[in-house]
């Protein structure tokens, strides 16, 4: 018998305070795979900050600036294989931790929105809506009600009343996309080896019945050979009904469903895309595959043959390339199993990625791309704490894409916070708010005034240890965040996005309160600003500090600088150091950029 529990959560988007309320989860004591599955530690594991040398210390003392040049240096080279920034969106913030819940049990839940207004999910290791009953590795559900925060469930299939494992021993079955036809249903689902780190082989599985009953082809699977075998379809609303076309879209990635920890397959670092005729989905020689533009770079091109295929969207960045503390997790790539909505209001794809301690966020405007960088979210590698936690196989069920379509809801999850299962291996969402560029000047004459009081101000760092940036804009410089994230990481920055550009020229900073371990700087602070989707350097040369800045611990305690330059117009402003401290963090309490009276604004980068 599975007892039930209200869990305090508090969520934060762009510094403010989302909600607070009593969410009743489920209660279990994990399964041995379910450890095994996401490398989860105790709390003291995660927690502990050990005042003795950690793994990683010797790394971080080697990646250590000396410079602020080279602190920017190094901080630019982390998005070298990157796609651009995106200059669609101004802004976007997301709540640091899940603030709807049900209850139920599992985890990924890839869904769909049906003709009939029911969401059905699937959920791979728990027991779904049904907490008497046993776990098994992948069910589906539907799921009623319009409020995010007062869904109920029932499960209708599990395990092999859905799909057969492929493999004779070995593997368990994992869910990875969902997409609804009308009222008939398509799962695909993968056969993942029994540590988690390779997909060799895929199928889609279809129901006319609800989702009660299942077909598929028994004689062999539609994807294998770790090619396309983490499988999920462009969501396209109520039955599909936003997409007029003939068609059905899929993403997939090769390999694994996100990073291979043990490295038996290669890391995915593109996205694939794929078209099939709604009434032919289960067959695999209808398929086609994107495979570039016509000449006009515009036109999409598709061809049967997977073999020709080529990635919508490669991202070849590394989360956390180096960590204090010994998991397999650092240094993960990012392009994981997610989703992709089409948000109609916005006339917009976003595609949700993730990696072990982070959210990555993409748009394009088209299912082909180009697809853009909109907003990565570092929650700490110290994420099991309630208030703060990444998720994986982030989704955005378009049922609860607001009107307007500027804020959706995340569906992710986290496992495990031993000795229970985590707040959020059930089905729940998080916020995620949008606001979109505007043209002009936000202030057009150099008063002096605070910009960080703008009401669309939205605070960015590289991490925050307390979940909140609220503190840098709060005119209370008594206060104090920081960036200990549990990285070894050689640049620290602090600043703001708006969704209108703004003319700076200045910006005040106030140092937080340093710690035994971190919290300070080591190279003076420089300034940089965004423009175009992109952070560029303002010339160092071209900038100064008053006072003259005095690095280190000692100097470091709530300490005032006001860094002076050519004014820039832009849409954001950070300051960049290089973080001092065994640990490798800084603080901020309070940042503060305006535009005073003197030259004339910098129009390029």
């Amino acid at each position: 018998m599975r007892a039930s529990r209200s869990v305090l959560a508090v969520a934060f988007v762009a510094g403010a305070l989302i909600t607070t309320v009593a969410l009743p989860t489920a209660t279990a004591e994990p399964s041995a795979e379910r450890r095994v599955s996401h490398g989860a530690s105790t709390d003291k594991e995660q927690h502990g900050r050990t005042p003795s040398r950690l793994p990683g210390q010797q790394r971080a003392e080697q990646q250590r600036p000396s410079s602020p040049a080279e602190t920017t240096r190094l901080l630019a080279a982390e998005s070298e294989d990157a796609p651009p920034g995106s200059t669609w969106a101004g802004t976007a913030s997301i709540a640091s931790a899940n603030t709807t819940f049900t209850e139920a049990d599992g985890d990924l839940w890839p869904s769909c929105w049906a003709k009939n207004d029911s969401i059905y999910a699937a959920w791979g290791d728990g027991a779904g809506f049904d907490l008497d009953s046993g776990f098994v590795d992948v069910g589906v559900a539907r799921i009623d009600g319009d409020d995010p925060a007062a869904l109920t469930g029932s499960n209708l299939a599990t395990a092999d009343e859905i799909v057969k494992r492929w493999a004779p021993s070995g593997t368990t079955r994992k869910p990875t996309g969902m997409v609804c036809v009308g009222d008939t249903l398509y799962l695909a689902v993968q056969d993942l080896a029994g540590n988690f780190n390779k997909a060799e082989q895929a199928t889609i599985v279809k129901s006319t019945d609800g989702g009660k009953t299942w077909t598929y082809d028994h004689d062999k699977p539609m994807f294998d050979d770790h090619q396309f075998t983490t499988v999920w379809f462009a969501d396209f609303g109520r039955g599909g009904a936003w997409d007029p076309t003939k068609y059905v879209y899929a993403y997939g990635i090769d390999g694994n469903w996100r990073n291979s920890t043990t490295d038996e397959v290669p890391d995915p670092q593109d996205l694939y895309l794929a078209r099939v005729p709604k009434t032919k989905i289960q067959q695999r020689s209808a398929w086609q595959f994107f495979a570039g533009f016509r000449r006009d770079q515009v036109t999409p091109t598709w061809e049967k043959s997977i073999k020709d295929r080529v990635p919508v969207l490669h991202d070849g960045r590394r989360d956390i390339p180096r960590s204090f503390i010994d998991a397999d997790w650092q240094n993960s790539s990012i392009i994981s199993q997610g989703g992709v909505t089409y948000d109609k209001p916005l006339n917009r794809y976003l595609y949700t990625s993730w990696s072990e301690w982070e959210h990555h966020f993409y748009e394009s405007p088209t299912p082909w791309g180009p697809w853009k960088r909109l907003l990565d979210h570092n929650y700490t590698v110290y994420d099991t704490a309630p208030q703060q936690y990444a998720g994986y196989a982030a989704t955005v069920p378009s049922k609860f894409l607001s009107d307007d379509g500027l804020t959706v809801m995340v569906q992710s999850n986290r496992c495990c916070s031993l000795p229970n299962a985590h707040v959020a291996y059930n089905f729940s969402m998080r916020p995620l708010a949008l606001d979109l560029h505007a043209g002009g000047i936000a202030n057009p004459s150099p008063d002096g005034s605070n910009l960080a009081t703008d009401p669309s101000t939205v605070a960015v760092s590289d991490s925050s240890r307390q979940g909140s940036l609220a503190e840098l804009n709060d005119g209370d410089v008594s206060g104090s965040v920081d960036d200990f994230d549990g990285e070894a990481k050689s640049a620290s920055w602090w600043g703001y996005t708006w969704p209108q550009d703004h003319v700076i020229n200045q910006v005040t900073l106030t140092t937080g309160t340093p710690a035994d371990d971190g919290g300070w700087f080591i190279t003076r602070p420089t300034a940089e600003y965004r423009r175009d989707g992109e952070w560029h350097t303002i010339p160092i040369p071209q900038q100064t500090i008053t006072p003259a800045f005095e690095p280190g611990k000692d100097f470091g305690d709530h300490a005032t600088y006001t860094i002076t330059f050519d004014p820039v117009t832009a849409d954001g402003i950070r300051i960049v150091a290089a973080p001092g401290g065994d640990h490798t963090y800084s603080s901020m309490s309070e940042l503060e950029p305006t535009w005073t009276p003197g030259p004339e604004p910098v129009e390029g980068p």
